[in-house]
């Protein structure tokens, strides 16, 4: 595997991506792979939610993932508890309680249970605030 390859790979996605939800638009050039990387980034809500091959995308650069990641012997990180999910559910009072995991990276916590997103100071602040005893 080379980063030429991946390039490749990625960019093509972004093409089939950009031509399932703007048929109008012209393919984009090829670019860099940071940059093609970044587009399908900024897309990742309406490729979830809308576009047909989602599941192969997601399996064709996992692959491209753990290739890279057996070259450089870099392990992918582990996701680590941080407490427990604060969210009430419902007008009874039915707080969630999942268990909120972090990974190296990332710059919000969310909930995946009920989704709820924790972001910025004061939401962290309120979650570990509300944490049951002995849990933060």
């Amino acid at each position: 595997m080379t980063s030429g390859h991946m390039l490749l790979v990625v960019h093509s996605w972004r093409v089939d991506v950009q031509r399932v939800r703007w048929p109008q638009h012209t393919a984009p050039p090829l670019g860099t792979l940071a940059a093609n990387c970044r587009w399908l980034a900024m897309e990742l809500d309406w490729i979830s939610a809308s576009y047909p091959a989602a599941g192969d995308l997601a399996r064709e650069v996992g692959a491209l993932e753990r290739q890279a990641r057996a070259v450089t012997g870099d392990p992918v990180p582990q996701r680590k508890v941080v407490g427990q999910c604060i969210a009430v559910l419902d007008d009874q009072g039915t707080v969630c309680g999942a268990d909120i995991t972090h990974r190296a990276g990332e710059s919000r916590l969310t909930c995946r249970s009920c989704h709820c997103v924790y972001e910025g100071q004061q939401d962290l602040l309120l979650l570990l605030h509300y944490q049951p005893q002995g849990v933060a």
